[in-house]
């Protein structure tokens, strides 16, 4: 996918959470690999970059944190996996997820944020 589609898709999440009450939205690239963008607390961002059986590579994490304005000098993003039911097949999957946590404050430059539990 090239960087502009992949500036469009970042905009239109952002525009998503904006709009809409739930405060998240996701959309699947080719290759299945799954976006969640959310916004916790007002100006608390999350991206979540999950794929079944093999996490995110740190090409795709670096790219996906420029689009979406990580910012810079949030040197790791948190890593985990967990087992699932699929929702329609029942099968056992395993989720592997890369997220990034950062603020943006009006008239302030984005900043990282302490890994929690989120």
């Amino acid at each position: 996918m090239t960087p502009s589609k992949l500036q469009a898709v970042a905009a239109g999440m952002r525009t998503s959470v904006a709009q809409h009450d739930t405060g998240w939205t996701a959309a699947t690239l080719p290759g299945g690999l799954e976006l969640v963008l959310s916004r916790q607390a007002g100006d608390t961002w999350r991206l979540a970059l999950r794929r079944e059986r093999v996490y995110p590579s740190d090409t795709e994490a670096s790219i996906l944190a420029e689009v979406f304005g990580v910012p810079e000098g949030l040197e790791t993003a948190r890593r985990r996996s967990w087992l699932d039911t699929h929702p329609k097949s029942a099968r056992q999957v395993r989720w592997c997820v890369v997220e990034f946590v950062w603020r943006e404050v009006p008239e302030h430059a984005p900043a990282a944020v302490a890994a929690t539990g989120v």
